[in-house]
């Protein structure tokens, strides 16, 4: 019924309207600990805070303006809803993981209403330039191309996207820096993506007028934009990074009011570049990249996808060292262990890892392992400092639990009435199964114990995280979901395939599954099958995404690669079973295991090369990386465990 002449206190009620299907991000008021205030805005003020023990950064949203209308009020709980779910449309589509250069979402607080996402100890990109202005020697080209690269990388991860996501606001005060070194893993985050455009336009003499500062043109013009607007606020952050000054402040002057400046910028109007940068020859690529993403016609601007080639090219010439941070095949060209005329197993085993056997981990326990799961304590802190756990599934049913940086056992947990073969990883702790049992367990990654299980209709053959939201097990012929938080069942489904249903994997955005030989690609949302691919004769052992590509392995002996379409690209024979798969993002190489012990590593562009360690039926593989190290762990049916460090020089150390 209308409510004739009443007023509605919209802010009583609109954030639950804002925010419906988002609610499994939704947490509570004492939960959340404000600090002090490091930024403010017309629109939002952001606080250091605490969540869970986690130093996040909470972004609390002004509800109510001294005469503001109630529409502008409901328009701010959509600028929250559209900001949370850009963060949240950028998960990684590979086990959930979220992309290095773009912002992770934490949480929302619904009173008082803040968005809170992980904190930035180094600031915006703006303030963090506008402070060094006068230090121009404290910023080399190493931390400039670090910048540059890592923006457009998060824009290319974005813009890859079907369909591709529009920023719409890219702009320094909208990049956040994870560090000042540029020998950082991560150094840049692009952040508030999916802002509505009302959040930049101003009303001057009764007509909408843009702020100009990193607006494109044809969104000024109000003509049809497309990805390429993105590219033009890039282009005027190359030019900010390369000269540490706000755009346009040489026309102020001459250009008062921003309509002014608009109409100019619009006609072709640019910051001018020093000339002593544009004439030396060190900066002359940079330049000319900068200037190519500003050009007024959208059509010229380069992808982000060129403007990191381009990036790579001219850090090859000034910062070598920070292409490894890309895992660009520059980076390693120097290398004579990796020269184009040496087969790729010369060049794993000679330079690109140190392999160290730590059997002892589960030898003496004389029992095999059947699965292995890396886990990260949910310390925000340093990399040094995080607690790393190697947890593993063992064959009589118990899951084990090791540090991973020092090898000392920490627990052993009886848990399942048979071979422990699924372990993953969500906010609400690991999740393990059997396919012996029916059950799925919970437990608490800090304590080392069950805290929850859930019944299920028959053994579990297969888990996987499908971020944000759910898990997915898979039994006999049916798929179940799972609420990642609560454990408790959503929904069930039945695959028409023929074959006992097995592993999964997250491709792209959706869910590829195997039966028996075959592969059934699902819809996570409507829950339906879309293909079914026929690419084994014997069960289907492991399922990756490898880049750009899929990668499969069986009992038949073969590996295949498929596009993400689900077309087969090549078969390849191995002399056994391949047991199982794992990709090394670092530099293309695809870790695979088989019953005869071999560990191969391949180069994921040539398909070539292995290593043998001598272990009896490897059957499982994790890997972990952070900004001091990466490696690679592999565990096999009689109980031990190697361990591969990775990017060092090579060496075995026997323990």
């Amino acid at each position: 019924m209308p409510c004739h002449g009443a007023l509605l206190d919209i802010h009583k009620f609109a954030a639950d309207v804002a925010l419906v299907n988002m609610t499994e991000w939704i947490v509570s008021a004492e939960s959340l600990k404000i600090g002090d205030l490091v930024g403010a805005g017309a629109f939002a003020q952001v606080y250091r805070a605490h969540l869970h023990g986690q130093e996040v950064a909470a972004k609390k949203i002004n509800l109510v303006e001294a005469g503001a209308p109630q529409g502008d009020i409901s328009e701010k709980f959509q600028d929250l809803r559209r900001e949370a779910q850009g963060i949240l449309s950028i998960l990684d589509d590979n086990s959930g993981l979220k992309h290095p250069n773009t912002v992770r979402l934490k949480g929302i607080c619904l009173s008082p209403l803040t968005i809170i996402t992980e904190f930035l100890s180094e600031g915006n990109l703006y303030d963090f330039l506008k402070a060094r202005a006068d230090q121009a020697e404290q910023i080399g080209w190493a931390l400039r191309l670090r910048i540059a690269r890592d923006i457009a990388e998060g824009m290319k991860f974005l813009h890859s996207a079907t369909p591709p996501i529009i920023h719409r606001d890219l702009k320094s005060p909208n990049v956040l820096l994870a560090s000042a070194s540029p020998s950082s893993a991560v150094v840049a985050k692009v952040a508030d993506f999916g802002l509505s455009t009302r959040m930049t336009a101003m009303t001057v003499k009764g007509r909408n007028v843009w702020n100009p500062v990193w607006l494109a043109p044809e969104i000024m013009r109000k003509k049809e934009y497309t990805e390429k607007a993105d590219v033009y606020g890039y282009g005027v952050m190359l030019w900010e990074i390369l000269t540490l000054k706000h755009p346009f402040d040489e026309y102020r002057t001459k250009y008062e009011a921003d309509s002014q400046l608009e109409e100019a910028i619009v006609n072709g109007l640019r910051p001018s570049t020093p000339a002593e940068l544009v004439e030396s020859l060190e900066a002359q690529d940079y330049v000319e990249l900068l200037c190519a993403c500003w050009d007024p016609e959208p059509q010229q601007r380069p992808t982000f996808e060129r403007v990191c080639e381009k990036l790579s090219a001219i850090q090859e010439q000034l910062a070598p060292a920070t292409l490894a941070a890309y895992g660009d095949q520059r980076s390693r060209g120097n290398r004579a262990s990796e020269s184009s005329e040496l087969p790729v197993v010369e060049q794993v085993c000679s330079s690109n890892f140190t392999v160290t056997n730590i059997t002892k981990l589960e030898k003496d326990r004389g029992v095999g392992i059947t699965c292995l799961l890396v886990v990260e304590s949910e310390d925000d802190g340093d990399d040094y400092d995080k607690s790393i756990m190697l947890w593993a599934g063992c064959q009589d049913g118990a899951v084990c639990v090791w540090n991973a940086r020092s090898g000392d056992f920490v627990a052993s947990v009886p848990a399942h009435k048979g071979p422990v073969t699924n372990l993953v990883i969500t906010e609400a702790g690991v999740w393990s199964s059997s396919p012996k049992d029916n059950q799925i367990l919970l437990w608490d990654r800090k304590k080392n114990r069950v805290s929850k299980k859930v019944k299920t209709t028959a053994g579990v053959n297969g888990l996987l995280f499908v971020a944000p939201f759910h898990v997915w097990s898979t039994s006999q012929n049916t798929i179940t979901l799972w609420d990642a938080k609560t454990a408790k069942s959503y929904k069930s489904f039945e695959v028409g395939a023929k074959g006992e249903l097995g592993v999964l994997a997250c491709v792209k955005s959706n869910v590829w599954v195997a039966a028996a030989s075959s592969i059934v690609v699902c819809q996570p949302t409507t829950l339906a099958t879309l293909d079914t691919i026929a690419s084994h004769t014997a069960t289907i052992n492991a399922i990756v995404r490898v880049g750009q590509e899929v990668w499969s392995c069986g009992n038949d002996r073969k590996i295949v690669t498929y596009n993400l379409e689900g077309e087969v690209l090549q078969s390849i024979d191995n002399a056994d079973r391949v047991l199982a798969l794992a990709y090394q993002p670092s530099c293309m190489r695809v870790w695979s295991t088989s019953a005869d012990g071999l560990v191969a590593v391949w180069d994921a562009r040539r398909l070539e090369g292995h290593h043998t360690n001598g272990q009896r039926e490897v059957v499982a593989l994790a890997r972990y990386a952070d900004s001091e190290s990466e490696t690679m762990w592999s565990a096999s049916a009689d109980g031990s465990v190697v361990v591969y460090r990775l990017g060092e020089p090579a060496a075995v150390v026997a323990h």
